[in-house]
């Protein structure tokens, strides 16, 4: 993982491993703060695929931790290219279809190809086991959700953005994946294991305009 994530990062690991997710959701409500959803912006599917990092503090300040993106897929182009030029993550349009079977979602999701990334696909089946809970302090599942910052870079400047939520319930979860070429898209090869699968009903998140971080 460490020289697929740029060196102002340091790797944040749980029990001394690097961790990446691949995390489908749908979007309700988006909209900026104080001002109403646009039209055909505020709900959509999405996935993010990210790993987990560190930043040292700065003049005594604590270091932060939060998430890393590698890619982010919506399936709203206006959204995408609103959120790459506003918040410097990499957002892409994708075709995305995100269907409810019983208790399972059907994710079915194409990007083509861009000046900015490769063509990847998702074709995959997911839904709950058990019943919701707040994750245990010190959990792998903790680990992957009490996350309060976003980093990005762009253009050599490496920026962040404070992320609250309400907090995550999850439960146990299956899925089954007829297609994953999302990883491999951002040059990462999974490895032959068992993943972590967890699955939330949801929850609210505010995220603020990203800043650049100071220079160290």
């Amino acid at each position: 993982m460490r020289r697929h994530v740029p060196p102002n990062f340091e790797l944040d690991t749980f029990d001394g491993k690097a961790w990446l997710s691949l995390v489908p959701m749908h979007m309700e409500d988006l909209h900026f703060r104080f001002f109403p959803p646009i039209p055909g912006t505020s709900n959509f599917p999405e996935i993010n695929v990210r790993t987990y990092v560190r930043v040292r503090g700065t003049k005594g300040k604590p270091a932060r931790r939060g998430v890393y993106f590698f890619s982010i897929d919506a399936a709203c182009w206006l959204g995408s290219l609103v959120a790459r030029w506003v918040f410097h993550t990499p957002y892409e349009y994708a075709h995305m279809q995100l269907t409810e079977r019983g208790k399972y979602h059907h994710m079915v999701a194409h990007r083509k190809a861009s000046r900015h990334a490769p063509a990847a696909d998702l074709v995959a089946n997911y839904g709950p086991i058990g019943e919701p809970s707040l994750p245990e302090d010190g959990s792998l599942a903790a680990f992957l959700v009490d996350r309060d910052t976003a980093f990005a870079i762009s253009h050599g400047v490496l920026y962040w953005g404070p992320i609250s939520h309400d907090p995550w319930r999850l439960a146990e979860a299956e899925a089954e994946f007829e297609v994953n070429t999302l990883a491999a898209a951002a040059g990462i090869t999974l490895p032959n294991v068992k993943p972590e699968l967890h699955y939330s009903r949801g929850t609210n998140t505010r995220l603020c305009f990203v800043e650049p971080l100071p220079s160290r």
